[in-house]
């Protein structure tokens, strides 16, 4: 805010003779107060520079407590990256390091972005007394039906999810007996072999 002098600038002896920045300085120094200060002088010395300016105004801003960290880091984020994708990147990458979305939100937000198949099960409920023993929770994003259609699998989503968690479980399952298989085969070495 300004200070409101008693006397104009123009009349003080120190301004006559005073020219360009150094004279829109000296009169910033004497008419405003130390915040209004801060921000002129910012406006003045780098008016030529939006990029620095505005940059410079959110240091500002930061140092004086007029704004958060989190806040800080977007609009840092807003001046400097002018690639829109890298942009929201950068939006995911701060909105997971401040704690406003989780891993999960942020694993799906980034596959989208970067139009990648993603799936996960963020839920599993067990009852071992029902019939339908077990209870997949899904999440996936379009990009990873768009991949089931391109390895074959047909018919409404769900069914397309439904065939391809059908085959994750028998794989894991054939896998799971083969390691059975090979626990179980007895050791053809004999008694002689072994250091007992």
């Amino acid at each position: 805010m300004p200070r409101k002098p008693i006397i104009p600038f123009w009349m003080m002896p120190g301004s006559w003779g005073l020219k360009g920045k150094t004279r829109e300085i000296a009169q910033a120094e004497y008419e405003l107060d130390q915040d209004a200060l801060a921000e002129k002088l910012l406006e003045i010395n780098h008016r030529d520079d939006p990029n620095v300016l505005a940059q410079k105004k959110l240091d500002l801003m930061l140092s004086s407590n007029n704004i958060g960290q989190y806040d800080y880091a977007r609009q840092v984020v807003t001046l400097t990256t002018k690639d829109s994708t890298a942009r929201e990147m950068a939006m995911l990458d701060i909105d997971l390091k401040y704690e406003k979305i989780s891993q999960l939100e942020y694993d799906r937000k980034k596959a989208d972005l970067l139009k990648e198949p993603w799936v996960a099960m963020p839920k599993i409920h067990w009852n071992p007394l029902g019939k339908a023993r077990a209870y997949f929770e899904m999440d996936y994003n379009e990009y990873f039906i768009t991949q089931l259609k391109e390895n074959g699998y047909e018919g409404s989503e769900p069914e397309m999810v439904n065939q391809w968690m059908n085959d994750v479980c028998v794989g894991i399952l054939e896998e799971i007996n083969d390691m059975d298989a090979e626990y179980a085969t007895p050791s053809r070495r004999s008694n002689a072999d072994l250091d007992i």
